[in-house]
């Protein structure tokens, strides 16, 4: 302790400083409602991407026929595309959607 007496006050206010870095290191770091930057935009991706479903379609071998001859004169890739294309065309022919 120096003439003043002031060594155990700075003391304790450096351990203080430490103590409220600590806390609050702790406090961002092990949050676990806390999401980073990088966890941020990959999950704003991932909300944008069209939901995908699998579902068997059991039809005649004629209608897959049609299917493959549309698929062909319109230059799809495979048969998804072709059937969103009639779907999609059926409906604006219904008036049901717009395009």
């Amino acid at each position: 302790m120096n003439k003043l007496g002031t060594e155990g006050i700075c003391n304790s206010k450096i351990i203080n400083i430490y103590y409220f870095i600590v806390v609050c290191y702790s406090i961002f770091m092990f949050n676990p409602d806390y999401v980073t930057k990088a966890e941020r935009e990959r999950r704003i991706k991932y909300k944008r991407k069209p939901t995908r479903t699998a579902k068997t379609i059991s039809v005649e071998s004629s209608v897959w026929a049609l299917l493959d001859l549309i698929k062909v004169a319109k230059n799809f890739k495979n048969a998804n595309e072709t059937v969103a294309y009639c779907i999609t065309e059926i409906g604006v022919a219904e008036g049901i959607e717009t395009v």
